[in-house]
């Protein structure tokens, strides 16, 4: 693999916002790949090599027109014409997602319990600490980790001062924006925290709140505007309120915005530990999907700000009352195997016993089935034998 640059400095070095552009070349070992029904996997040479294998890249592979098995065209595609070369480009951003900039959310967590017990839910009633995880699919899906409704979920908002150069000479001012519908509700009875490795701030620490969602998808870097959604392109001001807001405060409002302000010195701003505002918020009831954007500005003493975005998703999930069922069957059958609607002697009796147990974390079914021969015995005071099935339990 051989790398090129424009500005001839050596293949591991990128600037910020450069791209390195590689030449890849891959031959693969001649051998006899075939596919399960025999048909071989190079119909066109029919001797295990590729088509391009010990060609340059300008060697045309395209121009036999290789189909696969399953009816891809394989050829040559868009960079080199023979497929067994391409062309990689690796870009470097100035601040690449996660460097600087993260959001992590947390819930409780407990040995043998269900996210609908207290020892997920609550923090202090569990023995440890989930971090909830999402990941983007494929079709522009995102799938997030499930939360019960009434959760406690910690918001821990992170910025990385050391990898600023101007923090490290200087000191900076950090600020930590996030932003939350009506799917989360902030808890100002936990406050906001300053927190670097196992340290704690809460002295000069400056909060601030609003009503409207202040940091809108990935892409905002300006806090101090918003829009609603149906109108992008209309932007307001937003009003931020300084202190914490009340439990009324929250209960009235559908959408909300915190941030946090701290000053750091050159010597706190070395430290290897990211430096976080940390606070709480609750799942509320229903089934709700949420996706929540942080937006991280750090301000140094020269006047320039580096802002970054970092986003956290969670999967809400209804509680909903257990639900219970359970039934029974009983089935008589002669010695030849035919059914009957009622026993007799010597006649076999088949029972079966089921139950479901749902909406619960973990669905539970059970059954049992049996067979025993029919009984008989004295009916008193005739003297004339009886029959009756028997039930298993």
């Amino acid at each position: 693999m051989t790398g090129s640059t424009p500005n001839g400095r050596p293949d591991s070095c990128i600037e910020g916002n450069g791209r390195l552009s590689y030449t890849l070349h891959m031959d693969f070992d001649k051998g006899s790949p075939a596919y399960p029904d025999g048909t071989p996997a190079t119909p066109v040479t029919n001797d295990g090599s590729e088509l391009g294998t010990g060609k340059g890249e300008d060697y045309d592979t395209g121009s036999v027109g290789f189909i696969g098995y399953y009816g891809d065209d394989l050829s040559g595609r868009a960079g080199c014409s023979n497929n067994n070369w391409g062309i990689v480009h690796v870009t470097r951003r100035d601040i690449p997602d996660g460097k600087i900039f993260r959001k992590l959310l947390q819930t409780s967590k407990a040995e043998g319990q269900t996210i609908f017990e207290d020892g997920y839910t609550t923090f202090g009633k569990g023995d440890g600490e989930r971090t909830l995880n999402y990941k983007y699919t494929g079709k522009g899906y995102i799938l997030a980790e499930k939360v019960a409704a009434g959760t406690e979920i910690r918001v821990r908002l992170q910025i990385n001062a050391k990898e600023v150069a101007g923090c490290r000479e200087s000191g900076c001012k950090l600020t930590f924006y996030d932003s939350f519908d009506y799917t989360n509700k902030f808890l100002p009875s936990k406050g906001v925290v300053i927190r670097n490795g196992d340290r704690t701030y809460t002295d000069g620490v400056k909060v601030a709140w609003t009503e409207v969602p202040a940091v809108q998808g990935d892409d905002d870097k300006e806090p101090d505007t918003w829009h609603f959604n149906s109108t992008p392109e209309d932007e307001m001001p937003v009003d931020w309120s300084d202190g914490m807001p009340t439990e009324a405060d929250v209960e009235e409002a559908d959408d909300m915005s915190v941030k946090a302000s701290y000053e750091i010195t050159p010597e706190q701003a070395a430290s290897d530990d990211p430096w976080e505002a940390v606070f709480y918020v609750r799942m509320q009831e229903g089934t709700n999907y949420s996706q929540d954007h942080m937006l991280g500005v750090v301000e140094t003493k020269d006047g320039n700000a580096v802002r970054g975005n970092y986003s956290g998703a969670v999967d809400g999930v209804s509680v909903l009352p257990m639900y219970a069922t359970a039934s029974e069957s009983v089935s008589v059958t002669d010695a030849q195997g035919g059914y009957r609607s009622a026993a007799r002697p010597g006649d076999t009796l088949e029972y079966g016993l089921s139950s479901n147990v749902t909406r619960t974390s973990r669905s539970t079914k059970a059954s049992r089935r049996g067979s025993r021969p029919a009984r008989t015995r004295g009916s008193p005071g005739s003297g004339c034998p009886s029959t009756r099935p028997t039930s298993g339990t």
